[in-house]
């Protein structure tokens, strides 16, 4: 059973194990990887540059 994107297991095992799975975001090498949260089979790195853009999306800057 699927929740949402975010809860539910979102890369399926199939039976044949030849399965790729492809990561779309960057890796930040210049930003100090602080924790890593692994659930449901998704992996979310708090680094300092992601903790900013997360406060960027919550609290944008005023138009200029």
């Amino acid at each position: 059973r699927y929740v949402d994107g975010g809860i539910s297991d979102n890369l399926p095992q199939y039976e044949l194990k030849n399965t790729i799975t492809v990561d779309i975001c960057p890796r930040d090498i210049s930003s100090t990887n602080i924790h890593e949260l692994r659930f449901t089979n998704t992996s979310i790195q708090f680094t300092l540059a992601n903790l900013y853009r997360v406060s960027r999306a919550l609290f944008p800057p005023d138009p200029l």
